[in-house]
């Protein structure tokens, strides 16, 4: 299978999420931001070797978190390979009562997750902060994003946390070994 070197965003997301994924995946694709999803042209020839070659190509994988999504095989092995692979992990949770666990609990650990459990009243809001991470996270990986100004994006959560680190904050170099003892989304 050839892919193409240039890399996307994979939309990583149990089947019954699929509207949502698909919504999500339109918005973004109107700001440009290539995208990976089985359903739009990712899957071509071999089932394994398409996700291989979508989680090798990706600069994130956002992840649409539910009790299903934690239950499948085929989103724990593309969740754990992106591990693996250093590549970039967005988690996005869907479901307001539920937390996850087990494997994908450890997987996630660290990172900073994406709040779309009130997706149905705040899609904008949420398109919105999903676009600020992925710039922040991996804009630099992206074409899309060159020459664009960091997106000034942050909700009253991280304002607070924002205030808070500014009283502790740390030098860059400190940031920098922080940064890649925790491995956070970094990439050599």
């Amino acid at each position: 299978i050839q892919m193409s070197s240039k890399r996307h965003i994979m939309l990583s997301y149990q089947w019954d999420n699929q509207k949502l994924v698909t919504e999500v995946y339109h918005r973004l694709s109107a700001k440009n931001i290539p995208l990976w999803m089985d359903i739009h042209g990712g899957m071509k020839g071999h089932l394994s070797e398409s996700m291989a070659a979508g989680v090798e190509n990706a600069a994130a994988i956002c992840c649409f978190l539910t009790p299903k999504y934690q239950d499948s095989v085929a989103c724990k092995n593309e969740l754990t390979y992106a591990k693996e692979q250093d590549v970039c992990i967005i988690p996005i949770r869907l479901v307001a009562t539920w937390k996850p666990t087990g494997w994908l609990g450890f997987t996630i650990t660290g990172h900073k997750w994406i709040d779309f459990r009130d997706i149905d009243t705040n899609m904008d809001l949420r398109i919105q902060q999903l676009i600020a991470e992925i710039q922040m996270l991996v804009g630099n990986k992206l074409d899309c994003f060159q020459g664009m100004k960091q997106w000034n994006f942050i909700h009253d959560e991280d304002k607070k946390e924002e205030e808070h680190n500014e009283e502790h904050s740390l030098s860059i170099s400190e940031y920098e070994s922080k940064k890649k003892k925790t491995n956070y989304c970094h990439f050599a």
